[in-house]
């Protein structure tokens, strides 16, 4: 090596292991305070990039969750509102059993036919009653489109037309033998429709809630994911941060040595 005050190689050398070292604990030291090996696109485009894609399905999932969360509501309400009016439909068919009767006086029958009047109007309160929101599936036939997936998918909420059904399903009955073909007839049907609707809101309500457990398994999962692309494994980068500090301190002190050295040339100049 020669020996020269314009170049000094060692210091050269020196200067570039410390920087290098700056530039790793730097590195270190970003990890440590934010948490993430990776936490923009400098650190890693393409596994930033990822992280970003499977951060906006997050997002995604969360509406999903927030929107089924809502049908949930909807649906718990319109489920109610069928229960009450199953209830009622069974006290109804129970004065509209005794007003087939063609024993009863005029009397009684009127007070009967005042309380199925009065059951009627029960079961249309409920019908109209059963909104959430701004929507009813117990009043017309409207099929309401519910957000079902990330990717836009829908799932039909079809409404069940109750209330109307109540108007041929209840209508008066002036004599016995009008109440006994309501009750075999009309009547019937309406219970069954009713029944029926109970069965197809409890499947809507089964597969939301189906749904809505698995767009948070997904969400969970992805996050997961995620962590496992751009965390930091605080342990090793702890310990690295230590090892790189003291060779921080080393790289110094071999720099000072190293910038020494031109100054030992002078001994040779003297006598």
């Amino acid at each position: 090596m020669t020996n020269s005050v314009n170049t000094n190689v060692s210091a050269i050398v020196a200067l570039q292991s410390l920087n290098r070292t700056n530039a790793d604990l730097a590195k270190v030291q970003k990890r440590v305070s934010t948490g993430f090996r990776v936490s923009d696109a400098t650190d890693d485009g393409a596994a930033f990039a990822v992280a970003q894609g499977l951060r906006s399905g997050v997002k995604g999932y969360e509406a999903v969750n927030e929107r089924l969360s809502a049908s949930k509501g909807l649906l718990s309400v319109t489920s109610s509102g069928l229960q009450n009016i199953s209830d009622t439909l069974g006290e109804a068919r129970k004065v509209l059993t005794k007003l087939a009767d063609g024993s009863l006086g005029t009397a009684e029958r009127t007070q009967y036919n005042t309380d199925y009047a009065a059951l009627k109007v029960e079961v249309q309160n409920y019908a109209n009653q059963s909104s959430f929101n701004g929507v009813n599936l117990l009043v017309g036939t409207a099929t309401t489109a519910i957000i079902y997936t990330s990717a836009g998918g829908t799932f039909n909420l079809v409404a069940q037309d109750t209330l109307a059904g109540a108007t041929a399903g209840m209508a008066a009955v002036a004599t016995a033998a009008a109440a006994a073909t309501l009750l075999a007839g009309g009547f019937a049907t309406y219970e069954t429709a009713v029944g029926t609707s109970l069965s197809t809101v409890g499947g809507y309500t089964r597969s939301v809630t189906n749904q809505d457990n698995f767009t948070k398994i997904l969400a969970d999962a992805t996050v997961q994911g995620i962590g496992n692309i751009v965390d930091a494994d605080l342990a090793k980068e702890s310990a690295r941060l230590q090892s790189l500090q003291i060779r921080q301190q080393l790289g110094t002190q071999s720099l000072s040595i190293a910038n020494q050295a031109p100054g030992a040339l002078l001994s040779l100049f003297q006598n």
